[in-house]
């Protein structure tokens, strides 16, 4: 998708792919890299995958990618009802939950908000092992809400209108929307409890609400996802040295 627009013809489609593959080889030729690497490419790219075994890659599968597809629902009530029990008793509890403890979720502009957006992602980076470097997450962030404006959407969740507890940090495009970071103030007694609403539940509603036919959930951690009606397909990893 990176490669071409989408609605190009097919032979453009086919020189462009090979003039970006080739341009690649020669790289690792002239002695710039040691090898050409696609880690992640989808099992339906069947384009992408011809591409690249025309060129000489060999390919093993490393991982797999889990999302939400919601194109077809009018509203989240509706999609909710499309769940098994099981499923939607996990939306419906992590929402309840979120209400317990007295938070509210609403949405904020990046721009207004990244320096407490990237304190709450580092101390969620923090708490998980692998924090970021805090001055270029909040330089990333600014890039995003500079260069993006339209595609960035942020929600918080906080006791008052004015305070920010936990957020997610989405990029929507016209096929599918992902959720960036996650962060999250540990300091404050139960916060943590937004978790699964404000990475699954609140997402998926707004994505629905604004007619995104895919929420993308990354790599890994299947479980989780799976008890949240994902669905996995696998990734390929194609390398060329």
């Amino acid at each position: 998708p990176l490669f071409t627009a989408a609605d190009a013809a097919e032979p453009d489609r086919d020189r462009c792919g090979r003039a970006v593959i080739e341009a690649l080889q020669a790289r690792v030729r002239r002695g710039d890299a040691g090898a050409v690497v696609f880690p992640y490419v989808a099992a339906e790219d069947g384009w992408l995958r011809g591409q690249l075994r025309a060129a000489g890659f060999v390919e093993g599968s490393v991982t797999g990618a889990s999302s939400l597809e919601l194109a077809g629902y009018d509203s989240y009530q509706s999609f909710l009802s499309a769940q098994n029990a099981q499923t939607r008793r996990n939306y419906v509890t992590a929402a309840r939950e979120v209400s317990r403890i007295g938070l509210h979720i609403r949405e904020v502009p990046l721009a207004e908000h990244v320096d407490r957006i990237a304190d709450l992602e580092t101390r969620t980076g923090a708490r998980n092992g692998a924090p970021p470097d805090r001055g270029r997450l909040t330089e990333a962030r600014h890039h995003l809400a500079t260069l993006l404006p339209g595609a960035i959407r942020v929600a918080v969740a906080g006791r008052t209108d004015a305070e920010i507890l936990s957020c997610t940090v989405q990029l929507y495009g016209k096929h599918g929307c992902c959720t960036l970071g996650y962060g999250c103030d540990y300091d404050v007694t139960g916060t943590s409890i937004a978790y699964h609403h404000m990475v699954f539940g609140e997402p998926v509603e707004a994505c629905i609400r604004a007619g995104v036919p895919r929420y993308r959930l990354g790599f890994e951690a299947f479980a989780p996802k799976f008890r949240r009606g994902a669905r996995v397909s696998q990734r390929g990893f194609f390398l060329w040295t």
